[in-house]
């Protein structure tokens, strides 16, 4: 439910939403999946609206699995990377100089 909760949400964001598998490995009753994701966000998302701009992002999704199912799941990929990407926030080489008295 929860898997599917997120998949919604993501692509009420960005419609034209793809994934690529970057790796996959399986370790036990693990399986982890290194991916990238491109999208445009064309919906209101995290308090910022939408930009039209195209971003690509990375992250990692380890699944456990039992008898065939989904019963675990834990995933991260770097938020901040995306919101500079899509021009929401500054990108970190631009936040340095906010605190540089040069």
């Amino acid at each position: 439910a929860q898997v599917k909760h997120e998949v919604r949400y993501f692509r009420s964001i960005f419609p034209d939403l793809t994934y690529k598998i970057i790796e996959s490995v399986e370790q036990g009753d693990k399986v982890w999946i290194r991916y990238e994701g491109t999208g445009t966000q064309s919906g209101t998302a995290w308090g910022f609206e939408p930009t039209g701009k195209t971003a690509t992002f990375d992250g990692v999704t380890i699944f456990t699995i039992r008898d065939g199912l989904i019963v675990d799941r834990w995933g991260a990929f770097c938020m901040y990377n995306l919101f500079a990407e899509l021009g929401h926030i500054p990108p970190f080489w631009e936040i340095s100089q906010l605190f540089n008295d040069e």
